[in-house]
């Protein structure tokens, strides 16, 4: 399987774990009024944030290459800037628990890896001009 493809998948793995994650984070909400990494608002911004990411997967999925070589490096500093190192900054005391909040830093971790190597072997594995032909 092409790298390409891998990175695909590692970025579907981190849409299901950002999605479970958001999830329980909602229902703990509804619970018993403490949310994994902050209030309700926050939680539900942060879905949005990863429906919207993942639609780069799909757009790579697809094979449009040449979208996904513009948006996938956008996607890549996002998710360094606001899923990992907001995460990092904020520390552990915003969240429900330490553990809720190395698992936020740690799942965003996946994205940004799975992201940016999608991003590099985007480009690197073929020629603009063979792009969405």
């Amino acid at each position: 399987m092409p790298l390409f493809n891998k990175a695909l998948y590692g970025q579907l793995a981190w849409f299901a774990m950002a999605t479970i994650y958001n999830c329980l984070s909602l229902f703990s909400l509804t619970h018993s009024q403490t949310g994994y990494a902050g209030d309700q608002a926050t939680t539900l911004s942060a879905m949005g944030a990863v429906i919207a990411f993942t639609t780069v997967t799909l757009i790579g999925l697809k094979g449009w290459l040449l979208a996904y070589r513009f948006l996938a490096p956008t996607v890549t500093v996002l998710l360094l800037l606001g899923g990992v190192l907001k995460h990092v900054i904020a520390g552990p005391t915003d969240y429900a628990s330490q553990l809720a909040w190395v698992l936020a830093i740690a799942i965003n971790l996946v994205g940004f890896a799975a992201f940016a190597l999608g991003s590099w072997t985007a480009l690197r594995d073929a020629p603009l001009a063979a792009v969405d032909q």
